[in-house]
């Protein structure tokens, strides 16, 4: 509350007033601290890991490939895509829509329905020719 002053007792008076009116000072409120940032770095990996080769991937594979859900060749692929990088990039979704393009750019001929051309893979997912390992995957195609 004011203090009175004999040298403004007008300026005093209309402080006392104000401040009755008023009812006593209140502290504003105080603001919400922002969540903690998540961590981040090399060491920092998501909730999830985008590069496990889980049931759906499986499921992708079976449906673009028609082989069976646990072939091991699925995993090969798996690992070859795993070197774009996309997984690192992408969210899950993402990442699975990658994935089943991926598998219509590289393991369909270009001759089949559902195939992709690898340009356009290479230009939706940001990925240069140079991220594919090559030997590798001429050796899990049977390619030479």
């Amino acid at each position: 509350m004011a203090k009175f002053s004999i040298r403004h007792p007008f300026r005093s008076l209309g402080r006392i007033l104000r401040d009755i009116v008023r009812g006593p000072e209140r502290e504003p409120p105080k603001e919400k601290e922002p969540p903690p940032e998540p961590p981040r770095g090399p060491d920092y990996f998501p909730p999830f890991d985008n590069y496990e080769y889980d049931d759906t991937r499986k499921e992708i594979w079976q449906y673009v490939t028609g082989e069976r859900l646990d072939d091991p060749e699925g995993e090969e692929y798996w690992d070859l895509f795993g070197d774009t990088g996309i997984p690192l990039a992408e969210n899950y979704s993402n990442t699975n829509d990658a994935w089943d393009e991926f598998l219509r750019s590289f393991w369909l001929n270009s001759s089949e329905d559902g195939s992709v051309p690898r340009s356009d893979f290479y230009d939706d997912w940001d990925v240069t020719r140079a991220q594919i390992d090559w030997p590798h995957w001429r050796e899990i195609k049977k390619t030479p």
